[in-house]
């Protein structure tokens, strides 16, 4: 499949294969002590859960005894460069091993045990997509064999309602294609910018050539023009003025090309990385919009896109909740400017609230002075609360009011004309993963931490926030900073 979105040429392939497989060679062996760490790591669930020993003594023996020891037989062979012409069937064979022991987890442990395993399988298709990167025919073979001895296991071996297995269906194909749509986007970028590289070395190399060509000749024009210059000393010596001045110029002319040299040097370094990065970009968007018309293309990678900004953006909400539960998050406070600040959010978000219909506005009070706190905390509540203004709002406008009506805090409103929230449900607003509408009907996607995370920067920092809504009218988000770092508003 990914030949026939880009083809690299025929002399490329097995080049291109090993030299993007040899220079990920770090990257592979951190994933796969990554892996192997947490597929072992989930020992200590066998023991937590599971009461009998002898099922926990299989469960053990697939990741120590099977798992593990492929993982660490594939991590030492990736330090003989013979090996890297296999790694790719390996790391498959890698993948299919751990996603057939967790289905031989499910298939042995009672319910609702086993349920616990399900996910699991989830988190192979992560890692074996995103993390390890396997190429694309590896990995797609390798999760949707694993799904095939699910489904055989679910369908004539496990007793599972239809309801469950039904659900447990959507969000295991659905992983495993959002996987498939994720490595087939790396794997087209990776080919792109190898093809590219190559095109640009052997229009480098073809340019250096001319240089030399272009030095030989300078150098012997160089020399017969210092022979015509002694010629000249030698003949006539009233024409010693000249030649010091005609010296002086060939000198300047020396200096002036030396300089021009460097600073070419110097802008062919600095213009290379932006325009390659615009060739890649351009010549994306010229061969899926303009070259090929295939309404069914681009709309597979619309879909691609959207799929991709909703995994970055869950992964970078789920890091974020991460590093706050475990406390690994340290506040640095600086002096920050806040209007300027909120204007860049607000600049931002522009262009993507006009393209929902949507009026964005900023109201900010004149004598807002400069605060010291933790602007990356700051940005990060007031991006998430506009990402949920913008997600619940159909029509209307969404307003950022900045205002200095208190002489020890500021107050930052968040003001949009959307759906609104239920009083039922506003107790619950800041809890992780929840939503208030639940089940496959949902209309708005989402995976509940946003607002958690706006609450726990929020404590973080000292700030205090609320929330006032009306049901089907609108929603407004207030957020009070201290103008004094050291004192946390409590009122």
């Amino acid at each position: 499949m990914i030949d026939i979105i880009y083809k690299l040429p025929n002399e490329l392939k097995n080049e291109f294969r090993l030299t993007t497989d040899e220079k990920n060679k770090t990257h592979i062996r951190i994933a796969l002590l990554a892996g192997l760490l947490f597929y072992s790591a989930f020992g200590f669930l066998d023991k937590a859960i599971i009461s009998d020993f002898e099922m926990v003594y299989t469960f053990w023996l697939i990741r120590f005894a099977i798992v593990l020891p492929i993982s660490l037989i594939i991590f030492a062979l990736t330090f003989s460069n013979f090996i890297y012409k296999w790694i790719q069937p390996l790391l498959g064979i890698l993948v299919i091993t751990g996603g057939l022991g967790i289905n031989y987890m499910i298939l042995v442990a009672p319910s609702p045990i086993s349920e616990y395993y399900y996910a699991g399988l989830i988190l192979i298709f992560i890692y074996s997509y995103s993390f390890l990167r396997i190429n694309f025919k590896w990995a797609t073979f390798s999760g949707w064999f694993i799904v095939f001895v699910y489904e055989i296991n679910a369908l004539y071996f496990l007793n599972i309602p239809t309801e469950i297995f039904i659900n447990n269906n959507y969000f295991f194909i659905s992983a495993n294609l959002l996987g498939m749509f994720s490595n087939l986007a790396y794997e087209f970028n990776i080919r792109k910018e190898f093809h590219t590289s190559y095109k640009l070395e052997l229009s480098n190399k073809e340019i250096k050539q001319n240089n030399l060509h272009l030095e030989d000749r300078v150098k012997e024009r160089t020399k017969e023009l210092e022979e015509l210059n002694k010629k000249l000393i030698n003949e006539i010596e009233e024409r010693k003025n000249i030649e010091s001045k005609l010296f002086e110029a060939k000198e300047k002319a020396e200096n002036a090309n030396q300089l021009k040299s460097e600073f070419l040097a110097q802008m062919s370094h600095e213009i290379r990385t932006p325009i390659n990065t615009i060739l890649n970009f351009s010549s994306l968007v010229q061969e899926l919009t303009v070259s090929n018309n295939d309404p069914e293309l681009q709309s597979s990678f619309t879909g691609i896109n959207s799929a991709s900004r909703r995994i970055v953006r869950t992964i970078d909400l789920i890091l974020n909740t991460s590093e706050l539960q475990l406390g690994t998050y340290e506040v640095s406070n600086r002096e920050i400017d806040l209007a300027g600040l909120l204007l860049n959010i607000y600049q931002e978000y522009l262009n993507l609230a006009n393209s929902k219909g949507l009026e964005l506005k900023l109201i900010e009070s004149k004598n807002v002075k400069k605060i010291c706190t933790d602007d990356y905390a700051i940005y990060q509540i007031f991006t998430n609360l506009l990402d949920n203004s913008l997600k619940y709002t159909e029509q209307g406008f969404i307003e950022i009011i900045l205002a200095d009506e208190n002489p020890n805090h500021y107050s930052i409103k968040i003001k949009d004309t959307g759906k609104g929230i239920s009083n039922d449900y506003l107790p619950f607003l800041f809890e992780q993963f929840t939503q208030e509408e639940k089940g496959y009907t949902r209309k708005f996607e989402g995976s509940g931490l946003g607002l958690a995370l706006v609450k726990k920067y929020c404590d973080l920092i000292g700030a205090k926030i609320s929330v006032e809504s009306i049901k089907g009218i609108g929603t407004t988000f207030e957020v009070l900073l201290n103008k004094d770092s050291n004192n946390s508003i409590t009122n």
